[in-house]
Order: structure tokens, then C-alpha cells, then sequence
């Protein structure tokens, strides 16, 4: 089986230390949008 996408739901300050963990399993990021929540939180996503 290949998996084409994955986009799980990672609540976390340290992005890429979880980003970096995926690349090494073979992901690749493919979005990445960012900005501020309706809270006023910024936060940045990522699908891979």
C-alpha cells in the first residue's frame, strides 16, 4: 500500500521537531499555511 497524504492533527509549539520526524519517515511537506486564530493565537499547520 503507498500513502499518498497524511494529515493528522498535531497541536504543538515545536513544528519542526515533528515536521522532521515525518521527512525521516519519508514524508514531504505539501502546505503549509499560517496566521492567527480567531482566539489571537498564531499557528502555522502542515500536511504531508
Amino acid at each position: 500500500m503507498k500513502i499518498t497524504s497524511f494529515n493528522p492533527s498535531i497541536v504543538t509549539k515545536d513544528i519542526e521537531e515533528v515536521v522532521g520526524l515525518f521527512e525521516a519517515l519519508g514524508f514531504e511537506k505539501r502546505h503549509i499555511p499560517s496566521g492567527t486564530g480567531a482566539s489571537g493565537n498564531a499557528y502555522t499547520d502542515c500536511r504531508m
